[in-house]
């Protein structure tokens, strides 16, 4: 399963950048590439890809506690760079699926709600971090995977695994129209329409 392992990766090759803080997340996130959205939870923060940021949508990251600092974004749009590097956080991450079944999870903890059914989340740790994610496919121009890991403190786990699931149970597929060179209008994704701004990315 992609999670926490990929992010720390990625993070450590973000661009150099200017330093900055955080943003707050508020409202409704949008990827218009993956046909997906789902509603930030109140109190959450975002580093916001850089000005002149070019790469492919991946995802992102949101805060449960606000980084000290953003430092830029890899190649990856999950990719954020931020300090400290153990911060309590939601991965986002999303791709085209490559066929293979999903692996299982290696240890299962309770469950959460993604595309409106009951899936397991997966349980691990890393550097005393606790970790779940959960992951579910659905049609976007393609088969695509959606992968949301929760990385948090041993302690903050009750209450960030409440606010976690209740972020994992308004993600949803939506639909994008688009036209083309013969003004033709076709329709990418599926579900209800793409709302029309997200609020953060």
């Amino acid at each position: 399963m992609r999670h926490v392992w990929a992010a720390v990766v990625m993070a450590s090759l973000a661009s150099t950048a200017r330093a900055e803080p955080p943003r707050q997340a508020n409202g409704v996130f949008v990827s218009r590439s993956y046909a997906l959205t789902f509603t930030a939870p109140p109190g959450v923060s975002y580093c916001p890809l850089p000005e002149g940021w070019t790469g492919s949508d991946h995802g992102t990251i949101l805060f449960l506690l606000p980084p000290r600092l953003c430092d830029g974004a890899g190649y990856p749009s999950m990719a954020r760079g931020f300090e400290p590097p153990g911060v309590p956080r939601i991965e986002v991450d999303y791709e085209r699926t490559t066929g293979l079944p999903p692996k299982p999870c290696r240890t299962a903890a309770g469950h959460a709600r993604l595309f409106g059914r009951t899936m397991p989340l997966c349980a691990s740790r890393w550097r005393g971090l606790v970790v779940r994610g959960v992951r579910g496919l659905y049609t976007a121009d393609a088969e695509t995977e959606a992968v949301f890991t929760l990385v948090t403190y041993p302690s903050r786990l009750r209450t960030d695994l409440r606010t976690f699931q209740a972020l994992t149970a308004t993600v949803r597929p939506c639909s994008i129209p688009w036209q083309d060179a013969q003004g033709r209008t076709h329709i990418e994704g599926s579900g209800p329409r793409c709302p029309e701004n997200g609020g953060f990315y």
